[in-house]
């Protein structure tokens, strides 16, 4: 019921889909930080990034879930 708990639960409800986007997002992140370089602000901004990246994907995925069990 804790409000910062929900984004743990939302990955929780949605593995493989939170799973995928990870490693999509780790090779993405990694290509990025390659290309940028590895100094703190850069690798920050893409580890944040990818972090809300892969909640929202959760968050998606366990919408969908249940859009699809209500219809």
């Amino acid at each position: 019921k804790s409000g910062l708990l929900r984004p743990v639960v939302l990955c929780g409800q949605s593995p493989l889909a939170t799973y995928c986007a990870g490693g999509l997002l780790a090779t993405m992140g990694t290509l990025l930080i390659a290309k940028y370089g590895s100094d703190f602000g850069w690798t920050f901004t893409i580890n944040v990034a990818g972090w809300m990246a892969s909640l929202l994907v959760a968050a998606a995925a366990c919408g969908l879930h249940r859009w699809r069990k209500a219809g």
